[in-house]
């Protein structure tokens, strides 16, 4: 009688479960426009409620000023600051440099190439690093006794014979593997 049972409410479920399944149409499928969040009619997106929630806060806190702290209790530290620091000492210096002095300024119609292909060999490219890399320091060694239209022309022209030096290599690799 449990067999049956068993069996019965088996085949039950297995009906159920195919009609269910095959009763919803083919699935739709997702468009691009599907993942992008709505946005309000001048095309600003609402911000995320932890981001809302700070906006309102900081209107708030900038409504009304800050409390000044009393100078209560400080004067123990500021005595103590004082003296560490002597009378007439220059101002320490930034332990850091900023990151705008480091960057490399481009007049108009310059530009800076990284990672670029300069050239390709029978599939193989050549990158602009790789021809950098071999020259810098060559380069760097020449560039104190050259003033700038020189050491450009010396640099165009060990550039040149770099990647010149590179196809040739690649070249004779090509005719190596093609012969083995």
């Amino acid at each position: 009688m449990n067999r049956h049972l068993y069996l019965s409410a088996t085949c039950a479920m297995v009906i159920a479960s195919a009609v269910a399944c095959s009763s919803d149409p083919e699935p739709m499928p997702l468009g691009a426009d599907q993942f992008y969040r709505p946005t309000d009619r001048d095309g600003a997106l609402p911000p995320a409620p932890a981001q809302r929630l700070a906006l309102q806060q900081r209107q708030q806190t900038s409504a009304a000023p800050d409390p000044v702290p009393s100078a209560e209790g400080m004067t123990f530290v500021a005595e103590q600051v004082k003296s560490a620091t002597p009378e007439g000492a220059a101002p320490p210096t930034p332990a850091t440099v900023p990151a705008s002095v480091n960057e490399p300024r481009f007049a108009p119609g310059q530009y800076l190439s990284v990672g670029g292909v300069v050239a390709e060999v029978n599939g193989n490219p050549i990158y602009a690093d790789a021809v950098l890399r071999a020259i810098a320091p060559a380069l760097a060694g020449r560039a104190k006794d050259l003033d700038v239209p020189k050491f450009r022309s010396v640099a165009a022209s060990e550039t040149n014979r770099q990647v010149d030096d590179m196809i040739r290599a690649e070249v004779e690799y090509a005719a190596a593997v093609r012969n083995t």
